[in-house]
């Protein structure tokens, strides 16, 4: 008995050679996780919230003392002097 069997792989590597040439410059790749990624911070910093989706806790007393001591915005969460 004997089996044979044919195998049209043609189409897989158009694919990969496609593949190939896009690997070659992960730029706009790397462009489009550095967007989402800054996207996703931006939005924590309006929600106040963290990556886990939980509000930032308030600041301490002294937290808040040593800000306005400084002329800091005693007040406002992650943010210091307004400089990121």
């Amino acid at each position: 008995m004997r089996i044979t069997i044919d195998v049209n792989d043609e189409e897989v590597k158009r694919g990969l050679t496609r593949l190939r040439i896009l690997a070659d410059d992960m730029t706009p790749a790397m462009r489009m996780i550095a967007n989402h990624l800054q996207a996703g911070v931006e939005r924590r910093f309006r929600t106040k919230t963290g990556p886990d989706g939980q509000p930032w806790k308030d600041l301490s007393d002294v937290t808040k003392a040593r800000r306005k001591k400084r002329g800091r915005v005693p007040i406002q969460k992650l943010v210091s002097s307004g400089k990121l």
